[in-house]
C-alpha cells in the first residue's frame, strides 16, 4: 500500500529546505530590520526578530495643587532602535505635563523623567484614570502600540 504525502507536508519541506540554501555575501540580508534591531538566525538560516519591547510607568502617582511630581518611564528596548512617541491623555482638570501631552523618548535612550503640575486652584480629585501610550511601530509595516491608566490623585 503506497503512502502519499499531503501537499501541504511536501511544500514545508521544500520551504525549509531551500530556507537552508547559502546565501551569496551580495545576497546577504542587511545587519537591521526595519526596526532598526539586530536579527538572529536560526540553523535553519530563518530571520527571528527580537522581542517586542517592554516599558514601565507608575500605576499611581499624587499631586498637591500648586505643586509637581516628577515620575519616570523606562523602556526595555529589546533590540528596537528607535525614538518612541508617547502621549498622555485624560489628563485631570487643572493639570499639565510639562514639555506636552506628546513627547518622545529618543533613540538609545532608555527612560525619560516627566513632571505632572496641579494649578493652585485645581478640584480634589481621587484616582482619576489619566491614560499613557507608546509606539513602537515600525513605519509602512506594523503598528505596536503598548499603554496602561495611571491613577492621579490631586489633594488641595
Amino acid at each position: 500500500m503506497k503512502r502519499w504525502l499531503p501537499p501541504v507536508t511536501v511544500a514545508v519541506i521544500l520551504g525549509l529546505a531551500v530556507a537552508g540554501c547559502g546565501v551569496r555575501e551580495d545576497q546577504a540580508p542587511p545587519n537591521e530590520n526595519a526596526a532598526g534591531a539586530r536579527p538572529n538566525e536560526n540553523t535553519a538560516g530563518v530571520r527571528v526578530e527580537a522581542p517586542l519591547p517592554r516599558y514601565h510607568a507608575p500605576d499611581r502617582l499624587t499631586v498637591t495643587a500648586g505643586k509637581s511630581v516628577v515620575f519616570m518611564v523606562s523602556i526595555e528596548r529589546n533590540g528596537y532602535n528607535r525614538d518612541v512617541a508617547l502621549w498622555f491623555d485624560d489628563l485631570p482638570k487643572g493639570t499639565r505635563i510639562e514639555g506636552g501631552e506628546r513627547q518622545t523618548i529618543s533613540k538609545g535612550l532608555e527612560k525619560k523623567t516627566f513632571t505632572l503640575t496641579a494649578d493652585a486652584n485645581v478640584d480634589q480629585v481621587k484616582d482619576h484614570q489619566m491614560g499613557i501610550t507608546l509606539d513602537f511601530s515600525i513605519p509602512k509595516q506594523e503598528d505596536r502600540l503598548a499603554g496602561h491608566n495611571i491613577e492621579v490623585t490631586v489633594l488641595k
